[in-house]
């Protein structure tokens, strides 16, 4: 047998290993919606408790998806509050009083976190402690963080399942974002490995060791958790979620689960976020040679490269190597096949692991103290390739790509400014400040604005459309409502009309364009505001639906908040949709008259992506169901859409001329 056929041996017998003999992970039967406990006949009580640090931007419909819990026993929340300076306390206690709830929320003062703890476990252990201690002991804990949002059934379906089979801790990983081109490229892969990793059917059976939780929602019963020495037994272990499901397991059974009534309210954004949240839970799941204590790890630089280590006990190992546990022993040595893997997911390596004693939350910009000193420390990891519509597409022509990604790039970091959930107000308008001091040539007023400068000045390009840009920016930090439709295009003159005008002027274009393209970038725009409506109101509290029309309908903001669009929320988004498609006639002539044919093109295929996506938007609810295009679809409508256009031309033979680079008109 030569070497090629036997790694091709190998490699088939992995795949057998993986699809048969590792628990059928892949087959995801351990869901929540796969069948109905049956009802106890005594409902038991529970609490809830949240930990918490600088989480006013998502405490609330955190909060109040817990409190509009329609559980039948009793059952009441404690929130930890370890030394948040955001706000969280008064946040969540006015979230609790707006659902007429306040009776049954606890907020505690978090104190000093003591040596030896980390800072969650010791929030949690407090929050523990109060519900124990508060008059009647719970028979259950519900351990739940933060930025997750619960379905009002959820509890509901918990109880029951722990009750009939005697499970004493139930837990379901909460489903995550998976929105950005980053959490669509990770975060499958992520829970891919996280189930091969812990088999959920192996995690329910009593006779194997191996044991895992998600702890965004775990159910457990507050006795056993005593029995088995309380949060105190994992007080300093870095994945505390699978460190209490070992504890407990020791005691009774468990079960994980998939589910969709528990959602991560934050989304990750971008690659550095979500490989922390994988490089740490990879590392945990490392099943480390005798003698090798995975607390003694540290990291370090390697010589010869700079590439971040892992070190134990004196031996050294690429960081990367702890994604292989399923497939090698982890050595003093890497996996030799470490490489391939590496390549496909570069992004996730550890970049750094959670040490003892660290806070709720990391000490991110914004967060504990630390300033936020320039626009790349508001970004949002979100790239050209996220985008709703294509930027800088493969249709535009290669020389003209670079100044419409720079123009993009300044665009989309001032665009993470003003959305940042955490920074102030003051801090958002002297960021933006800075960035239109760099664009006018201030040296050292920001790197973003001064980039922009020098690829404008080098094509002789007007700075008027990054201008009028930012001038939305500064009103999405200060105005968080619409009074009417007319208000809202004002908005949409300075947030859209510019970019399209700016792609016009690269192209030499002539500005007798620029109102077929403003309707067709206003809509774009508010198809935007339609699709992420309730995305913005519970993480930015910004509502771009004219306000009139929702009171017109019988609706108010506060609708934005629920899991399913009212009747009258749906009027009034079908409404709003109605008038888009109106601007979409408008703009409908635009892609036949560019000159350029590869910018036509791209706006005629824009242009049946945006009429398809505000069809949906008169039949579709944003709140629950999908709006975005899957893969195929989009295909089919970019084919659509680029025919049509050259039907067009086919009608026209010889209307157009393809003009050259600088050939500007009007």
């Amino acid at each position: 047998m030569n070497l090629a056929t036997a790694l091709g041996v190998l490699a088939l017998a992995i795949w057998l290993y993986l699809l048969a003999g590792r628990g059928g992970f892949w087959l995801t039967r351990e869901r929540d919606d796969r069948e109905a406990p049956t009802q106890p006949n005594r409902w038991p009580s529970v609490v809830a408790v949240v930990p918490a640090r600088n989480e006013a931007d998502v405490i609330a419909q955190s909060l109040k998806s817990l409190l509009q819990q329609d559980y039948p026993g009793p059952f009441r929340v404690v929130l930890v509050d370890d030394n948040s300076d955001d706000g969280t306390a008064a946040t969540a206690l006015a979230a609790a009083a707006a659902v007429g709830a306040g009776e049954r929320l606890k907020v505690l003062r978090g104190t000093a976190v003591p040596p030896g703890w980390t800072g969650k476990l010791w929030a949690l252990h407090q929050g523990v402690q109060h519900a124990s201690a508060a008059g009647e002991a719970p028979d259950y804990l519900l351990l739940t963080d933060a930025d997750i949002g619960h379905a009002p059934d959820n509890l509901r379906t918990l109880v029951p399942r722990a009750e009939r089979c005697g499970y004493v801790l139930v837990s379901l990983m909460a489903q995550l974002p998976c929105r950005s081109w980053a959490e669509r490229f990770l975060v499958p892969a992520f829970v891919f490995f996280f189930q091969m990793l812990y088999p959920f059917a192996w995690v329910a059976q009593k006779e194997r060791k191996i044991a895992a939780a998600a702890g965004g929602c775990m159910l457990v019963q507050r006795g056993v958790l005593e029995r088995a020495g309380g949060i105190a037994s994992i007080r300093s272990e870095l994945i505390d979620d699978c460190a209490l499901a070992r504890r407990l397991k020791a005691e009774g059974p468990i079960w994980l689960g998939l589910t969709r009534r528990a959602k991560s309210l934050r989304p990750y954004g971008g690659f550095r976020e979500i490989g922390r949240m994988v490089s740490r839970s990879a590392y945990d799941g490392v099943d480390l040679p005798d003698g090798l204590d995975r607390h003694a790890f540290w990291q370090r630089p390697c010589a010869g490269g700079g590439t971040v280590c892992l070190a134990a006990d004196g031996v050294r190992l690429p960081a990367h190597a702890a994604l292989l546990p399923p497939l090698a022993p982890l050595g003093s040595r890497s996996a030799g096949d470490r490489g391939g893997l590496y390549a496909v997911h570069r992004a996730v390596r550890p970049g750094r692991l959670a040490g003892p004693r660290r806070n709720v939350e990391g000490a991110q910009p914004g967060h504990g103290g630390r300033p936020m000193t320039g626009a790349a420390d508001f970004a949002s990891g979100k790239g050209h390739r996220d985008e709703n519509f294509p930027v800088a597409s493969r249709l535009i022509r290669p020389e003209l790509r670079p100044a419409i990604l720079a123009f993009y790039r300044f665009v989309r970091a001032a665009d993470d400014v003003a959305d940042h959930a955490q920074a102030a107000t003051e801090e958002k308008l002297e960021q933006l400040a800075r960035m239109e001091a760099g664009l006018r040539g201030q040296a050292g007023a920001s790197p973003e604005g001064e980039s922009l400068r020098a690829v404008l000045q080098a094509r002789g390009l007007t700075d008027r459309h990054a201008l009028d840009l930012l001038e939305a920016f500064r009103r999405d930090v200060t105005k968080r409502r619409y009074a009417d439709w007319a208000e809202l295009m004002d908005y949409c003159r300075y947030s859209a009309a510019p970019v399209g005008r700016f792609v016009l002027d690269v192209h030499g274009e002539t500005s007798a364009l620029w109102p077929a393209n403003d309707a067709l970038c206003t809509a774009l725009q508010v198809i935007n505001h339609l699709q992420d409506c309730a995305k913005d109101y519970r993480a930015i509290d910004r509502v771009y639906i004219p306000l009139d029309v929702l009171e017109a309908n019988g609706a108010g903001v506060d609708s934005l908040a629920a899991a399913q669009a009212s009747l009258a929320l749906r009027t009034t988004i079908e409404q709003l949709a109605r008038r888009t498609q109106t601007l979409l006639e408008q703009s409908r002539p635009f892609a036949a008259d560019i000159a350029d044919r590869r910018l036509a093109l791209e706006v005629g295929v824009i242009q049946t992506l945006a009429e398809s996506l505000a069809a949906r938007l008169t039949r579709r609810d944003p709140l629950s169901e999908r709006v975005h295009h899957h893969p195929v679809e989009a295909i089919g409508l970019v084919l659509r859409g680029g025919l049509g256009v050259v039907a067009g031309w086919l009608g026209r033979i010889g209307r157009h001329k393809q003009p050259r680079l600088g050939d500007r008109q009007g």
